[in-house]
């Protein structure tokens, strides 16, 4: 009866922390969104931009011009198309696509039924409108959604927490950290903040409360400070400025009402970008460890005999999570890391470049606060599970 009371109490408590984070992560992300967002003026042609459907192509114009020795084509696709949003939502209009042949990465060819992007020309083209994309987020949520589905069918209530604590993680960076940094606020200051919100609210809703939460919690907030710490220390030695790429410059160049601290975002960049891996380092060993000390004869259940499985258990994450932030930085500047090898002249002029310094402190530091996070962790578990003998 006892055991049942206890039970009992632990769901209800579990219950109470899981909807006031649930009630605190709206509040945060809704107070502080509006609070940055509303001095923004973002998005300001969003209206000049319409969904529409291709229902009939009606001519095709081929322009061949010379440049030097080279002869290039143009060609202008005449069709009509149904529009799908805006104030002329369902009128037949007449657009227009053009592709040439001089400019790489040209769309293919509209055919019917396809999805684009038109945008009004105002009487400065033969057409009405011209098409500027294709629709490409109607195929991306059909993913999402088929990916949402197979997450609640195999995580079931876990499921539901991992896609809540997904939600929320996205919201708290496009909706607060982003618009906190367009709004002059200390990037340093709100990237630690972003960060401590996304662990405390992703370990309370996937884990709920209980010692390994606890230790999982303490693992990634010491993992992220020591990280910061690094990363802070680095970006002063090795005389950084922050302009990696053309995307630097033209940031300066923005029509904003505040100059960006570059070195600050390459600081952002580091522990957002580390956060997740950092985090599934913390939380896979607080749970190996549980196992193992509930598991383990009462003669091992020490801090020496846990913190020296902690380490072991490590040793295994350490190399697989650290080929992840490789990989992860790697592919996500593949083009740009590529264009730097053909046209730089030597290799040690490639490996002093920013951009790439940049990208190796980011693999380094990230990595560094990985194997900083598995003693860390292994140290406060083996305290807590030996020393609390019953779960928070």
């Amino acid at each position: 009866m006892k055991i049942v009371k206890n039970y009992r109490c632990k769901m209800k408590k579990n219950l109470i922390i899981y909807i006031t984070t649930i009630v605190l992560s709206i509040l945060y992300i809704g107070l502080l969104g509006n609070l940055f967002c509303k001095d923004l003026d973002l998005f300001q042609n969003s209206d000049d931009i319409v969904k529409a459907k291709v229902i009939e192509i009606i001519d095709t114009d081929l322009n061949e011009y010379k440049i030097g020795n080279e002869i290039h084509k143009q060609t202008t696709i005449y069709f009509k198309a149904k529009l799908l949003s805006g104030d002329d939502k369902g009128e037949i209009v007449e657009a227009a696509q053009q592709i040439n042949d001089l400019y790489a990465g040209q769309q293919e060819e509209i055919t019917d039924g396809k999805k684009i992007l038109l945008m009004e020309m105002n009487g400065t083209n033969e057409a009405d409108y011209i098409m500027t994309e294709y629709v490409r987020t109607d195929n991306l949520l059909v993913l999402g959604i088929i990916f949402l589905i197979f997450l609640i069918v195999f995580g079931q209530k876990k499921g539901v927490n991992t896609i809540l604590a997904l939600v929320f993680t996205c919201l708290s960076i496009f909706i607060v950290f982003i618009p906190a940094v367009l709004s002059g606020h200390n990037i340093y200051v709100w990237s630690i903040i972003t960060c401590l919100f996304i662990i405390v609210m992703t370990l309370l809703l996937i884990n709920g409360t209980s010692k390994k939460t606890l230790c999982s919690m303490i693992g990634c907030i010491t993992g992220i400070f020591l990280t910061s710490l690094l990363t802070i220390i680095m970006t002063k030695i090795m005389h950084l400025t922050g302009f990696v790429d053309e995307q630097s410059y033209y940031l300066q160049l923005a029509d904003t009402n505040q100059t960006f601290d570059l070195i600050a975002m390459i600081f952002g960049g580091i522990i957002i970008g580390a956060v997740g891996a950092i985090m599934d380092v913390a939380v896979s060993l607080s749970a190996s460890l549980l196992e193992v000390y509930e598991k383990a004869k009462e003669k091992d259940k020490n801090i020496k005999s846990l913190m020296k499985s902690g380490i072991t258990i490590g040793r295994d994450m350490m190399g697989t999570m650290s080929n992840t932030l490789v990989m992860a930085y790697i592919g996500s500047s593949l083009s740009t890391t590529l264009l730097l090898i053909i046209y730089s002249g030597s290799l040690i002029e490639l490996l002093n470049r920013e951009m790439i310094i940049v990208e190796l402190l980011q693999i380094i530091v990230g990595s560094f606060g990985l194997l900083l996070t598995i003693p860390f962790t292994s140290l406060i578990c083996s305290i807590i599970y030996c020393k609390l003998q019953k779960d928070n």
